[in-house]
């Protein structure tokens, strides 16, 4: 009889084991989610576009406003960006470089390039300050996991 026990007792072990290990399979480099809204003095921007970048990690991504001004960061691997500090641009739609379809930061709109030079269109919910990175004050550390929605009041 405690042959018997022990035999069981040695494959639930195995077998915890091997979900254990096999639970990490796939799961990819880590991720933080982030969704929100931006606005100016409680009027929802639309017809826009957030830019993230992270120049150190050479990442980044562009994601359109939709009709209530609500954005969620995703990218061609997944929901969410890498984990690291960003820096925010928000442009009326038609200003600088356009998003891919995957939400990918395009590399002509990394640091220093026409993406915060090129002649903007009008959208008076957005102030010029907002088009450029270096000049929108706009900065969000995105950690792994869920992160806090983003409530952007450009009027403030």
């Amino acid at each position: 009889m405690m042959g018997m026990q022990s035999v069981n007792l040695c494959r639930m072990l195995i077998v915890g084991c091997l979900l254990v290990a096999l639970s990490g399979c796939g799961s990819g480099p880590p991720r933080g989610l982030l969704a929100g809204r931006v606005t100016n003095r409680g009027q929802a921007v639309t017809k826009a576009r957030i830019y993230f970048e992270n120049a150190e990690q050479g990442t980044g991504a562009v994601v359109e406003l939709n009709e209530q001004g609500r954005f969620e960061v995703a990218t061609a691997e997944g929901p969410g960006l890498p984990p690291g500090v960003y820096q925010v641009a928000i442009k009326p739609q038609g200003a600088g470089a356009a998003p891919s379809r995957s939400g990918e930061l395009p590399p002509e709109a990394l640091a220093g390039s026409s993406a915060s030079k090129d002649p903007p269109p009008m959208n008076e919910l957005i102030p010029a300050k907002f088009y450029d990175f270096a000049e929108s004050g706009l900065k969000i550390e995105i950690r792994d996991g869920k992160n806090p929605d983003w409530d952007i009041d450009l009027g403030k």
